[in-house]
């Protein structure tokens, strides 16, 4: 499916969703029918391309027994989106069962309608965004690209994607009896009393779970909506850091006491990580950070109880 005109786009702005209650959406899935078994979590590398904004940008899969999480999708510049089209091929994907948008930026939203055509796609989880204050510019064009785009998708199998936002902190999606994932910071919309502020506090963070190993993805959220996440969220063994290790409110010693983490994780070029930031999750971990843009694409399986980096 082509990218909807511009005109459309501009014309249809008021979608209606429903907002889902705590639970699953969607089927259960068959891992007697599955491609693939095993859980792993991919941190793809896809910030270091000539043109990309700041070198950071953001795109995770996670595979659990044939069911496929895409949490972001990188920037639509410099080949970005068939770089993650071809990773989720070569890892089997055919279809996403699970697409979450943190939020409507290039780094992380550009290359989002890119996999929306490609690839069947079951569920999208997006934040809304009051809009009648103003266009936002390219915010907009990105989170309108990437919900119509949705809206008007139909699937191989004749289905269409079902949009949920999220209205409640922690809105778990269950996989299995012990898999899950988590979305925080969901109750708060950009709207006109917040006009002012950073978009990047909007961002979603998600968690994924499986038996006694996490992951938390922190999207760009930071510091002011900790008080929400703090005694929530809970330890997780790795850590892909919030707005990709760069410097501001975004990695603190609040989330990394709350968080825990064996592993720190930048989605970024080692250039765009802060030095105080390489240090605090030094010494939260004890290990070196690991950084996409140096290592390329980094992979944990998980056996249940712990996220193991695969060599």
């Amino acid at each position: 499916m082509k990218k909807l005109k511009r005109a459309l786009i501009s014309a249809v702005t008021a979608c209606t969703c429903a907002c889902a209650t705590l639970g699953y959406v969607g089927e259960m899935p068959n891992e007697a029918d599955a491609a693939t078994t095993g859980t792993s979590v991919h941190i793809l590398n896809v910030s270091n391309l000539p043109n990309i904004y700041y070198g950071t940008s953001l795109s995770v899969l996670i595979q659990h027994n044939g069911t496929n999480i895409l949490v972001d999708a990188g920037t639509e510049l410099a080949g970005s989106p068939e770089i993650v089209e071809q990773y989720l091929k070569g890892q089997g994907v055919e279809k996403i069962d699970h697409m979450v948008l943190t939020h409507a930026h290039n780094d992380h939203a550009g290359g989002m309608v890119h996999q929306i055509e490609k690839f069947d796609v079951s569920n999208l989880y997006i934040k809304g965004i009051d809009w009648s204050m103003g266009s936002y510019g390219r915010t907009r064009v990105f989170y309108d690209e990437v919900y119509l785009n949705a809206q008007y998708k139909i699937n191989s199998d004749g289905s269409v994607v079902n949009i949920v936002e999220p209205a409640v902190e922690g809105y778990r999606v269950q996989l299995d009896a012990e898999t899950y994932f988590e979305i925080y910071n969901c109750t708060t919309v950009y709207e006109k009393q917040y006009y002012n502020q950073d978009y990047n506090y909007f961002s979603f963070m998600v968690k994924f779970t499986h038996k006694n190993a996490s992951v938390l993805i922190g999207g760009d959220d930071g510091d002011l909506n900790e008080e929400n996440e703090i005694n929530r969220i809970g330890q997780c063994e790795v850590f892909v850091l919030r707005h990709h290790g760069t410097a501001g409110p975004y990695t603190t010693w609040a989330i990394l006491d709350e968080v825990r983490p064996s592993y720190c994780v930048a989605s970024g070029i080692n250039q765009a990580v802060a030095a105080d930031v390489i240090s605090m999750c030094e010494y939260a971990t004890g290990r070196s950070l690991m950084i996409t843009g140096d290592s390329g694409h980094i992979v944990f399986d998980s056996n249940g109880t712990n996220l193991i980096p695969r060599s």
